[in-house]
């Protein structure tokens, strides 16, 4: 680290627009390719070491959204009765975000912050960027689009990141990195957490809480 050599660029980008002003194929589904290669080509080593100084995402740091949206929550009128269970789900398939591949990634890599000029993907506002899952950065491009394009941009980036050798747990693992999202904005502060433009976040939770509540029914056979 004494021999890196750290800069800052900046650079006009006439012309360019964001994914979502595109049709999905050429915008959203190009961005997760994008995203997919930068991850492969970024991959951390097996010591988590990187030319330059990042955050990494550890198990504390996953949790400590889901902590702090339920202490809001409660401050804010009272926590859903749903809302304990999923969080305990989250420290069970948090723990996957540790297990994969850990690469660097944006870490808001919504679509407001890709742009595309001439056909080139160009993320913007990378002060986020972390050393963590790359299922992180997927997550937040597909928030809340139908399933049908979500899905197209998953196989983009599957195919993108890792070929034919996608890991067995890569939906687990995404579905861990969707959570944490939703946890990390609800999380941030207690004027957040019940504002109305942030209710989209309770309500791709309670559908999640239910997902989970009826494979754990099926598993049980009840």
């Amino acid at each position: 680290m004494s021999n890196a050599r750290l800069g800052l660029v900046f650079d006009g980008l006439p012309g360019a627009v964001r994914v979502n002003k595109l049709p999905p194929a050429q915008g959203l589904c190009g961005a997760a390719a994008w995203i997919g290669r930068f991850h492969a080509s970024h991959a951390v080593d097996a010591k988590g070491e990187v030319p330059i100084p990042l955050l990494r995402y550890d198990l504390d740091y996953y949790l400590s959204w889901a902590d702090r949206t339920r202490r809001f929550a409660d401050l804010e009128g009272g926590e859903p009765r749903w809302l304990a269970g999923l969080c305990g789900e989250f420290a069970r398939l948090a723990r996957l975000l540790l297990d994969g591949s850990i690469t660097v990634i944006h870490g808001e890599y919504y679509p407001n912050n890709v742009l595309v000029r001439e056909k080139a993907v160009r993320p913007v506002d990378w002060d986020t960027t972390a050393v963590a899952a790359g299922e992180i950065d997927l997550a937040a491009l597909t928030e809340r689009w139908p399933r049908a394009i979500a899905e197209q941009c998953e196989n983009a980036y599957r195919w993108a990141r890792w070929a034919d050798r996608t890991p067995a747990t890569f939906h687990e693992t995404l579905l861990a990195a969707r959570l944490y999202l939703h946890f990390r904005w609800l999380g941030d502060r207690p004027e957040w957490t019940r504002a109305a433009r942030f209710r989209p976040h309770w309500v791709e939770l309670r559908s999640i809480a239910r997902q989970l509540d009826a494979l754990d029914h099926s598993t049980r056979g009840d």
